[in-house]
């Protein structure tokens, strides 16, 4: 069993991780190299 402050940590830390990534993919999508980001899409 996970402690409470165990709890805590993983509820904020999850929500936090997504919005980074969140954060991260926008910056390649007002990137200047679309063709880039259109390859990565594409491979995926």
């Amino acid at each position: 069993m996970l402690q409470d402050e165990e709890k805590i940590f993983l509820y904020f830390m999850f929500p936090a991780a997504g919005i980074i990534f969140l954060i991260r993919t926008r910056r390649l999508l007002s990137d200047n190299r679309p063709r880039k980001l259109s390859y990565l899409i594409a491979d995926s």
